[in-house]
């Protein structure tokens, strides 16, 4: 299942359920994402993850067996009841982290050009691909790790969370 398609030009789609939501470059989203991932399979706690759609934006709350989207479209008035976008997905908190870390390990260096800058020479630019692509890739190992740490733990687990 692929739950973010490889970036490009600053834009990545979102898609888990029905709905497909195209993320911009506003959010960190393989930073934040891997981030939120690795805390929650540390602490064994749910985590929300976000990306901004332009306009509105996507949360999603990953819990221990389902994930719930709520799109917000930022509009005046708020959300309210009859204009709220709300789905609920059966996919657990460890299927939601084997997808990020495929998603984002198989386009690493797409990823890790995610967020436009300008500088004045390419090897500047170069020096900053090499820096962001190390902190993926940290990332990445330990949520490695950690998905193989609590494989055991979601699927003996999973009636009783």
């Amino acid at each position: 299942m692929e739950m973010l398609s490889k970036p490009s030009a600053g834009w990545t789609d979102f898609r888990l359920g029905k709905t497909v939501y195209g993320l911009s470059y506003l959010t960190a989203v393989p930073l934040n994402w891997l981030e939120q991932a690795i805390h929650g399979l540390e602490t064994l706690m749910p985590f929300t993850v976000y990306g901004f759609c332009e306009p509105g934006a996507v949360f999603c709350l990953v819990g221990y067996r389902k994930c719930y989207i709520i799109f917000d479209r930022e509009e005046e008035e708020g959300l309210s009841p009859d204009d709220a976008h709300f789905e609920t997905v059966d996919v657990n908190m460890l299927d939601f982290c084997k997808s990020l870390y495929t998603d984002i390990n198989q386009n690493i260096d797409a990823w890790s050009q995610w967020s436009p800058a300008f500088f004045e020479s390419p090897e500047e630019y170069h020096l900053l691909h090499l820096e962001e692509k190390k902190k993926l890739q940290m990332r990445l190992d330990r949520l490695e790790i950690l998905i193989n740490e609590n494989t055991s733990f979601f699927s003996t687990n999973s009636t009783s969370i």
